[in-house]
Formats: structure tokens, sequence, C-alpha cells
């Protein structure tokens, strides 16, 4: 999806929210993978799964101010998260 297909950019849900239903998934099923911290405001605001991936450490404290996101290195981490 691209900025063009929903109203308000990062850090509003707009985009996620957009993709989620146009896509007939439900919220509480979906993981989003995020590199910024507007993005993991997004994926909060929009009640999805947030794991944001950075080695930033300024973001990863600035993220930790939301209880429900998961933070990784890198993806190759999340293969380990999926396989939970």
């Amino acid at each position: 999806y691209t900025r063009e297909s929903y109203e308000r950019a990062k850090p509003f849900p707009d985009g996620y929210i957009k993709a989620v239903e146009t896509e007939g998934a439900l919220l509480e099923n979906v993981i989003g993978f995020e590199d910024s911290l507007r993005g993991i405001q997004a994926q909060v605001e929009s009640g999805i799964h947030p794991v944001l991936v950075t080695k930033d450490l300024k973001t990863k404290e600035a993220a930790q101010a939301y209880p429900s996101v998961i933070i990784l290195n890198s993806l190759y981490e999340a293969i380990a998260l999926l396989d939970r």
C-alpha cells in the first residue's frame, strides 16, 4: 500500500488499518514489522502486534514506552519469534 492509499501518514494508524481491512484480516491476527518509532506508534494505535527491528539504541529506548512492542535487532530474530 502506498501513501496515496490512505489519508494520514504515520504515526497515525490509517495505513495499517487500510491494509488489514483490504486484505480481510483480523487486527489481532496481524504482526507488523517496523524500523521506526513512528511506525511502531501507528501499529500500536491500529491494534496489530508491533515488532520493532532496529539496532538504533535511541529508537529501542523510546519503543519501550509501548509494552506490547517486541524489539529485535534483525529480521533473522523474527524466525525464532514466529516459530513460537
